[in-house]
């Protein structure tokens, strides 16, 4: 009778006691991480469907009053035609260049060696494909609000596993040139000289 009554009292206050005890966290929280001392950092890669989602994530953090600081941009390029694109804003990146020009050059031999022909239509796909990348990253960029600040990351050749490795992809990071001034459009394109092209065929053979 009365004890029971008693203990169910007891227990919805102390239930009501604990809401209100999370409630109140709950709004400390959400106020912490909308205050100017919380930045958000999201990471995606060069993908045109991450892309897609990430800059809708865009738009719900803003909407939800949370500040995005930088957007990094992971796995973009290989680390020879990433070290170029950041070390020279604005130019075109000498061996995706080199590679446009091999069919012309090696056309008489095409017909007769099948297995350059093979190496040739690789070289050609991995050309079209960081190309695209680009692309797609540079219209990212251009789509972004400007406080937003951009980092791009290459697919490196030793992952990270050890110190070392996290040092690196540090020094990555914050790399000179590694942000939306890399993104620039390219100046006219150069012509590579023919003894470059077939040091890229004979690199590529061997």
């Amino acid at each position: 009778g009365l004890t029971v009554l008693s203990t169910v009292a007891e227990f919805f206050a102390a239930a009501a006691e604990a809401v209100d005890s999370i409630s109140d966290r709950f709004r400390k929280t959400q106020a912490l991480l909308r205050s100017r001392a919380v930045h958000f950092v999201m990471v995606t890669t060069a993908e045109e469907d991450r892309l897609r989602e990430a800059r809708e994530l865009v738009d719900d953090i803003e909407s939800e009053g949370l500040h995005l600081d930088t957007i990094v941009v992971n796995r973009f390029l290989d680390e020879r035609s990433w070290q170029a694109l950041v070390s020279s804003p604005g130019s075109r990146i000498e061996q995706l260049e080199e590679i446009a020009q091999l069919r012309a050059v090696l056309n008489p031999e095409l017909n007769t060696d099948h297995g350059l022909g093979g190496i040739l239509e690789y070289l050609e796909s991995y050309d079209a494909q960081a190309r695209d990348e680009i692309r797609r990253v540079r219209r990212f960029a251009q789509d972004l609000p400007a406080r937003v600040k951009l980092a791009l990351v290459p697919d490196m050749d030793v992952g990270v596993r050890d110190l070392s490795g996290l040092k690196r992809l540090a020094d990555t990071l914050v790399a000179p040139g590694a942000d939306r001034s890399a993104l620039a459009t390219p100046t006219a394109r150069p012509v590579a000289p023919k003894r470059r092209v077939a040091s890229l065929v004979k690199r590529a053979k061997d």
